[in-house]
């Protein structure tokens, strides 16, 4: 059985996403659950979930790079956001 994944995001950020990133949001949205009034947490019904929040957090913090690789702050925020939870 694989093991079920979960992630903890606080609300400001869920905020961000909802706002700048709605696919991303659109994955975890039905999924969140009130943690301690501050953050949400996401908990995975299967590996393939995790793997489809994981790829398109990787897709979104590439498209946010310029032409010389840097990453925008956007990018900067999604990759932190991620690391975090």
């Amino acid at each position: 059985m694989a093991e079920l994944k979960c992630l903890v995001f606080k609300n400001d950020d869920l905020e961000f996403l909802k706002k700048q990133y709605p696919g991303i949001y659109g994955l975890l949205g039905s999924k969140l659950a009130d943690y301690d009034g501050n953050h949400q947490v996401w908990r995975s019904g299967s590996e393939d979930e995790y793997q489809e929040l994981w790829n398109r957090f990787t897709y979104e913090i590439a498209n946010a790079t310029d032409s010389s690789g840097k990453v925008s702050d956007d990018g900067l925020r999604l990759r932190h956001m991620w690391d975090q939870a």
